[in-house]
């Protein structure tokens, strides 16, 4: 009983501190044929909750608010940088989450959890454009997603202190997919997308699609947002899903 109590603790915060590392492509796309450098620089707040399940078949149903309540501090910033139908970016973020837990277990024995966890998730994409229309923009897009997370976990039961548990975890995934404008006028569109891949997970994609306003020097840009991953058998985690909206700035210079 105590080791499961600890471990739905451990797996919650890590999910806590992956739905916080999740990152939000830049959206407007500017795919003219002129060959000057073009750049982009993004920041972006997803609001989302997170549903998954363990491989001890624990459910988890993680709100935003819980999130939000349990993250001492992090950087999410992204990159972009054009020349004609060709584009690099990168996307960085830092985390550092944790969540004090408290309980009972048997007969009024009281268990106390601290977690404690940063992370890092890097994200590289390339991309061409294949369409750049009055009325819409297509790009298709490979690349990939590094993660890398460290846990601490220090409990006790009754008073009496157990062993500090650390686990880290790593992952490199590569990912294909397509994104773009659909415009509606020349101020607001509508981006989307849309992506799959594959590698030290078995399987992960996600969607999104919304709307965006056009500045002078900035777009602002409100989707909504899914991303699925299905985990391989070393995993704690079996599979986990992230959806809600976002809202984000990108900055053109």
């Amino acid at each position: 009983m105590r080791t499961k109590i600890l471990h739905k603790v451990g797996i919650s915060t890590l999910c806590l501190g992956l739905l916080i590392a999740l990152p939000m492509p830049a959206q407007a796309q500017d795919t003219g044929a002129d060959d000057r450098w073009k750049f982009k620089a993004a920041l972006y707040l997803w609001t989302a909750g997170i549903q998954g399940t363990t491989r001890r078949g624990n459910e988890i149903d993680v709100g935003f608010s819980d999130i939000w309540d349990n993250l001492d501090m992090a950087f999410m910033g992204a990159f972009e940088a054009r020349k004609s139908k060709w584009s690099l970016a990168a996307d960085v973020i830092y985390l550092d989450v944790s969540a004090d837990k408290a309980g009972t277990i048997g007969p009024g024995l009281p268990v106390n959890a601290d977690v404690d966890m940063t992370g890092w998730v890097v994200n590289l994409q390339g991309a061409r454009n294949v369409l750049d229309a009055e009325r819409a923009s297509v790009n298709i897009l490979a690349g990939a997603r590094y993660l890398d997370m460290d846990s601490k976990l220090t409990s006790s039961v009754g008073g009496a202190p157990l062993p500090t548990v650390k686990q880290s975890a790593s992952a490199w995934d590569g990912v294909i997919g397509v994104k773009g404008n659909v415009n509606v006028t020349k101020k607001w569109y509508l981006p989307y997308y849309l992506d799959a891949g594959t590698g030290q997970s078995d399987f992960t994609w996600q969607a999104l699609g919304g709307v965006g306003y056009r500045f002078n020097c900035c777009d602002v840009v409100l989707v909504y947002r899914h991303m699925y991953w299905d985990f391989k058998s070393d995993s704690p985690l079996k599979d986990t899903s992230f959806s809600g909206p976002a809202l984000g700035g990108v900055f053109k210079f």
